[in-house]
């Protein structure tokens, strides 16, 4: 009998990068109001039916990606210096898809949207701090005391 895996099986994981993919590569053209589940499914080269086994709408693969974006920012975190490491990491991928990024939180885009990755970015922030203030004592920084 197979053990089970705490890995992703490579068929979802695949099926996921490529709903992604799609999700970065429509929103510059087609902002988020005019995403459609049909395009991310073209673009995917994947059937709606599939698409519906792992999401339960566009706003579900947003999550999934957001919360993807946190973890990595995250871990990015864990060997770096003291300070706000995961910034970097942050404004290089706000460059890289700089396409993106003004198509969903810019002038045209959805304050829903931008409004969740704020919280994103703040929660990584909050543990960041928090785990810095857990690192050094008080009298040493004052502004990282609770």
């Amino acid at each position: 009998m197979a053990k089970p895996s705490s890995e992703p099986d490579r068929r979802i994981a695949k099926t996921k990068l490529a709903l992604r993919d799609a999700m970065l590569a429509l929103l510059p053209h087609t902002g988020w109001d005019g995403l459609s589940i049909q395009a991310l499914c073209e673009r995917a080269n994947i059937g709606r039916s599939t698409f519906y086994l792992h999401y339960q709408g566009k706003d579900d693969l947003l999550s999934d990606s957001l919360a993807g974006q946190r973890a990595h920012l995250t871990d990015a975190q864990a060997d770096k210096p003291a300070g706000l490491p995961m910034l970097r990491g942050l404004l290089a991928h706000m460059v890289e898809q700089s396409e993106v990024f003004r198509a969903v939180i810019g002038k045209r885009g959805s304050h829903a949207i931008a409004a969740r990755f704020k919280n994103m970015v703040r929660e990584v922030v909050e543990v960041e701090v928090e785990l810095q203030r857990r690192a050094v004592p008080a009298e040493a920084c004052p502004w990282l005391a609770s």
